[in-house]
């Protein structure tokens, strides 16, 4: 009988998972997009600061980014429901 159990929960989230393709590629693609963004802004980061010569540049820098960052994490909570 227990055998029988396992049998059956093995073959139920086989079959489950299979029936989740489709949103596991979806939040694939979502994972992979915000990730792109991510890198985006520090590649910013890192051109704006290696450009900058003054503390003041610098600190703009760090700021933009920061705003930047609180953006996207913002439209991650937002999407998230999606």
């Amino acid at each position: 009988m227990k055998t029988l159990s396992i049998l059956i929960f093995l073959f139920a989230t086989t079959a489950f998972a299979q029936g989740q393709g489709g949103k596991w590629e979806a939040r694939k693609a979502t994972v992979l997009e915000n990730a792109d963004k991510r890198i985006a802004a520090i590649n910013e980061l890192k051109t704006c600061v290696s450009g900058a010569e003054e503390k003041e540049a610098f600190r703009s820098c760090v700021k933009a980014h920061k705003e930047k960052m609180k953006t996207l994490r913002m439209g991650k909570k937002y999407n998230k429901g999606n």
